[in-house]
C-alpha cells in the first residue's frame, strides 16, 4: 500500500470508490458521483488553494492505494476557523467499506502526522464512531476530549 496525493491518475477507480462509500452512508461523496473527474479536478484545485469556496481553506487529499485500487482517503485542512475548530477538525478520513478493519485509516493518519503535519491539528469524530476514535486515540496517544456528541483529539507534528 502506498499513500499518494490526489491526482487525475486516480480516476479509473474513483467512481467505484465513490459509489461504495455513498452506498455505505458516506454522504459527502454524493455530488462527486455525478461527475467524478470534475470532482477530482475541483479537489486538486482546493489542495493548491485555487477556486476555494467561500470560507474554505486549502485542503490536501491523500489516498491509500494498492494495485490501482483506492483503499481510503484522508484530508488535511491547512487553516483554521470556527467550522474547523467546532465541527470537522483539521483532518478527516474514511476507508472504503470493503477494506475496513485492515489498519488503513491508522496508516493514513500516521502518514499525515509523520510527513505532512507542520502544526498541531484537531481530529474530530462522532463519539459513537468507535473505529475512528480508536484510530485517532492510537495516533494521538491520549483519549479524546468529549464535547457534546463528538470526541476531539489533538495531534502534534
Amino acid at each position: 500500500m502506498k499513500i499518494v496525493p490526489i491526482s487525475l491518475d486516480l480516476l479509473p477507480d474513483f467512481p467505484a470508490y465513490l459509489q461504495e462509500c455513498v452506498d455505505a452512508g458516506i454522504e459527502h461523496y454524493t455530488d462527486a458521483l455525478k461527475d467524478p473527474e470534475a470532482s477530482l479536478r475541483r479537489n486538486i484545485d482546493i489542495a493548491q488553494g485555487k477556486n476555494l469556496p467561500d470560507g474554505w481553506c486549502p485542503q490536501e487529499t491523500y489516498f491509500a492505494v494498492k494495485n490501482q485500487r483506492l483503499l481510503g482517503a484522508i484530508r488535511l485542512r491547512r487553516g483554521d476557523g470556527h467550522f474547523i475548530q467546532n465541527e470537522i477538525g483539521h483532518i478527516g478520513y474514511e476507508v472504503r467499506p470493503k477494506e475496513q478493519g485492515r489498519g488503513i485509516a491508522k496508516h493514513l493518519l500516521q502518514y499525515i502526522v509523520d510527513h505532512q503535519l507542520t502544526s498541531p491539528a484537531l481530529v474530530v469524530c462522532d463519539a459513537d464512531n468507535i473505529a475512528s476514535a480508536r484510530v485517532a486515540q492510537t495516533i494521538a496517544g491520549t483519549e479524546g476530549e468529549r464535547q457534546g456528541e463528538q470526541l476531539r483529539f489533538r495531534l502534534a507534528p
